[in-house]
């Protein structure tokens, strides 16, 4: 036991420490620098305050959990054949925010429809039944953040009455 604490063995815990230390520094430092967004999809009511009835909805929302601002230009579903889905004027989508947008560290944003319309435009386009959709963001340097996928049931949201 006394031969481990000499000091060539202190020494050497001691640069070890360092690099580990050092290490951990870059690291940490690098990964404040990364553009970090979480993307998720949400199914719930969306309200009207025209309208007593509520209609079931379905949201796509991104959340800037890194520390650099991300700016968003565009949104919206990736379907199964890896085909997407965007967000254009026509689907009449609404969103608490405007796009292009910028968000902050610790801000979200979020677009929503009602189910119905959303099931709607993939019925047009040939889609059926219980479909795996993920949500998705792009920023303006061309890198899409994605969120985990989802069933949705394309039959049953055409067939609710709301």
């Amino acid at each position: 036991m006394e031969n481990m604490f000499t000091i060539t063995n202190i020494t050497l815990f001691i640069a070890l420490f360092g690099v580990c230390l050092s290490t951990a520094k870059v690291l940490f430092d690098y990964s404040k620098n990364i553009r970090k967004l979480k993307v998720q999809i949400n199914f719930g009511f969306l309200t009207d305050t025209d309208v007593i009835a509520s209609k079931m909805g379905i949201s796509i929302v991104a959340m800037n959990v890194g520390y650099r601002d991300v700016t968003l230009n565009s949104m919206g579903y990736i379907l199964p054949d890896k085909k997407y889905l965007t967000s254009i004027p026509q689907r009449n989508l609404k969103s608490n925010v405007k796009f292009p947008c910028t968000l902050s560290e610790g801000k979200e944003c979020t677009v929503w429809e009602p189910q119905k319309n959303l099931a709607t435009d993939l019925k047009d386009n040939g889609y059926s039944g219980k479909i795996k959709l993920i949500g998705y963001y792009g920023s303006a340097v061309g890198k899409t953040y994605k969120s985990k996928p989802v069933d949705f049931d394309i039959d049953n949201a055409l067939a609710r009455t709301e």
